[in-house]
């Protein structure tokens, strides 16, 4: 009974924080999946974006939290690979596509 409590306090929040466009601390937290203390911290370090119109209460801005979550994006190995290939032709100055069989062929020889 308590999981069912648990999860309807969740599909409420999700329905709230979907109808807003700016959140508090405590939905912004879940938005992003971290901890309360977590987003206090980033806060503190000024490490995300956040506004206190009136010096007290924080409020964070939902689409500049995607903004932020979409940083430090890794790059998927056929993204380093194609860099690679990409820093190899322009030291040779050669303009090539590049493509995954391109690549093997040129690591087979």
């Amino acid at each position: 009974m308590e999981d069912l409590l648990e999860r309807l306090d969740q599909i409420k929040m999700f329905t709230l924080i979907g109808s807003k466009n700016m959140l508090t601390h405590e939905e912004a937290a879940f938005y992003l999946g971290i901890s309360s203390t977590h987003l206090t911290k980033l806060k503190s370090n000024r490490k995300i974006p956040y506004y206190q119109p009136q010096g007290k209460i924080c409020y964070f801005d939902k689409s500049e939290l995607d903004e932020w979550m979409r940083q430090g994006k890794v790059k998927t190995l056929m993204e380093v690979e194609n860099d690679a290939l990409a820093h190899i032709a322009n030291k040779g100055k050669l303009p090539i596509t590049l493509t995954r069989d391109l690549f093997c062929l040129v690591y087979i020889i």
